[in-house]
């Protein structure tokens, strides 16, 4: 795994990039989305997935790029060699929220809970 620094020339040279991307009802892919529009950056989506680990791996297979939490990198094939770029949290809108229906299971809402947590943390 090699890290290069963030800069906005990086941003700028995805555009038009094939990307492997998270379902359509994935908040962190709305943020992501939001952010390359906001650039004017056009990326290709080819793939959606509904896994952060499945969208990294494939783009380690060289299928193009994905944005993922850091949280999965430990869990990604360090026998292969790949890039990581590491976007700055201020430049993205993070004004996110969790909601679920109030009739939720209890696994739901503790899951729910722990996504909070996680959100939190990232915030900081």
């Amino acid at each position: 795994m090699f890290e290069i620094p963030f800069s906005q020339n990086i941003v700028t040279a995805l555009n038009h990039s094939k990307m492997i991307s998270l379902t359509k009802n994935s908040v962190f892919q709305s943020i992501i989305d939001h952010y390359f529009e906001d650039e004017k950056i056009s990326l290709d989506k080819t793939m959606e997935v509904n896994s952060y680990i499945g969208a990294a791996s494939l783009a380690i297979q060289r299928l193009g790029i994905s944005i993922v939490l850091t949280d999965i990198l430990p869990y990604l094939d360090k026998t292969q060699e790949f890039n990581i770029v590491k976007i700055p949290k201020s430049a993205l809108n993070l004004d996110v929220g969790i909601s679920i229906h109030k009739d939720s299971s209890e696994k739901v809402k503790k899951v729910a809970e722990r996504m909070l947590g996680v959100i939190d943390q990232e915030m900081r």
